[in-house]
């Protein structure tokens, strides 16, 4: 209805700040190690991890040193069958966890807790932004984006200042983009002041 466009006001989604009172970061979710959280479901259409695994065994292979300090947290995926199985393909089990749900409340708290955040999203999902974004943001920890730079998913992304972003398609790109992020780390700055 472009002739009413005057008449619509577009409200995203977002989060409530309430859900969040009184909720802080724990202790680190594995103590001296980089963990990386994704948090939600996981499936092998809009958020297929594959691409993902690629990346992880790549940097297995070429940078040891920085997979050794890392672990991926998959919360509550409804997938862990297709998560263990691309992870044991890939050879890098070692540095994944599978965890079941858990209260929304301790959800939060982990996201509060984790070195850093994981989004997937598909380049088909393009004109939609998972809720979970949200929630992340307001966690203020580090946000890896893998989605197509050209959605709005990115878009939403680069608007609050997060410049992690890589095509949840390409591991290759995601390869480079873990390697960057995890020699980061190594500074204190990043720790604090996010990605």
């Amino acid at each position: 209805y472009p002739q009413a466009n005057t008449h619509f006001m577009l409200l995203e989604n977002g989060f409530d700040e309430e859900t969040f009172d009184g909720i802080e970061a724990q202790e680190p979710l594995n103590p001296g190690y980089i963990t990386l959280l994704h948090s939600g479901v996981i499936d092998a259409g809009e958020r297929n991890p594959s691409w993902f695994f690629m990346a992880l065994s790549t940097l297995k292979k070429e940078r040891p040193d920085l997979f050794s300090r890392l672990r991926i947290r998959f919360r509550a995926s409804s997938n862990d069958g297709l998560l263990d199985d691309l992870a044991r393909k890939a050879s890098v089990r070692d540095a994944v966890e599978l965890l079941p749900p858990i209260p929304y409340r301790s959800a939060l708290s982990e996201m509060l807790s984790a070195d850093g955040l994981l989004v997937m999203q598909s380049r088909g999902c393009n004109a939609q932004i998972p809720a979970k974004l949200y929630e992340y943001f307001r966690a203020k920890r580090p946000i890896i984006a893998l989605t197509d730079p050209a959605g709005d998913t990115a878009d939403a992304c680069r608007k609050a200042g997060i410049e992690a972003i890589a095509a949840m398609e390409d591991a290759d790109e995601i390869y480079k983009l873990l390697r960057r992020l995890l020699d980061a780390f190594e500074e204190p700055k990043v720790a604090s002041d996010g990605v």
